[in-house]
């Protein structure tokens, strides 16, 4: 069942999904489940990716801060593992601790989308 990105603009997305529905109705519905999971997965990893800086050096406090190459990273959303390109910073003398601003702008907690923070904090409060 692939998911393919038949255009794309911005901030608009269209996709086109395949989906064999064959076979009893409790296997047909694992495939519909999977194929919603694909489109959410890739339409989740195009949305994060907004949120990437272009790599130009920023300053934090006194610090200037240079980027390294994009790093891959997974970040788990409500549709399973995305995996996102994004850079990380760090001090221009090349020691100390790095800074990845694409978290804090798309609001990551620890490796986890903001809907799926969400989800888990409910779980574990009921």
């Amino acid at each position: 069942m692939p998911v393919k990105i038949v255009s794309e603009d911005g901030k608009n997305l269209t996709l086109q999904v395949t989906v064999d529905i064959s076979g009893s109705m409790l296997e047909a519905e694992e495939k519909i489940m999977a194929a919603c999971n694909a489109v959410g997965t890739l339409t989740t990893e195009k949305a994060l990716s907004q949120f990437d800086t272009d790599g130009t050096p920023i300053k934090m406090g006194e610090k200037k801060y240079t980027a390294k190459a994009k790093e891959n990273k997974r970040y788990e959303t409500p549709y399973g593992s995305a995996c996102v390109q994004r850079y990380v910073y760090q001090p221009s003398c090349g020691e100390g601790r790095t800074h990845v601003p694409f978290e804090t702008s798309a609001c990551i907690v620890h490796s986890a989308t903001p809907k799926f923070t969400k989800m888990l904090s409910h779980q574990y409060s009921s």
